[in-house]
């Protein structure tokens, strides 16, 4: 098994474990925050890539959204109608 598929593999392990106490949505919003911000420390780490301003605001713009989609989504508050 390959680093990439342990990878893969615990962190759907971890996804489950949170839908025991977190909705789907909120577990979710976390998971792929996460991963976003994971991807870019990687990419630093791993590849030539380069540690700007720019892909850390852009890691946790992405974040930031996610989070506030699913608090919004959670609390009913998009496309209802009061």
């Amino acid at each position: 098994m390959t680093l990439s598929n342990t990878a893969a593999w615990f962190s759907f392990w971890l996804l489950g474990m949170s839908l025991k106490v977190l909705p789907v949505g909120t577990a979710y919003a976390v998971w792929t925050g996460i991963g976003a911000i994971g991807a870019a420390v990687l990419g630093i780490g791993v590849s030539t890539e380069e540690a700007t301003r720019f892909v850390f605001v852009g890691s946790w713009g992405k974040s930031s959204a996610i989070g506030f989609v699913d608090c919004a989504v959670g609390r009913g508050s998009a496309g209802s109608d009061g």
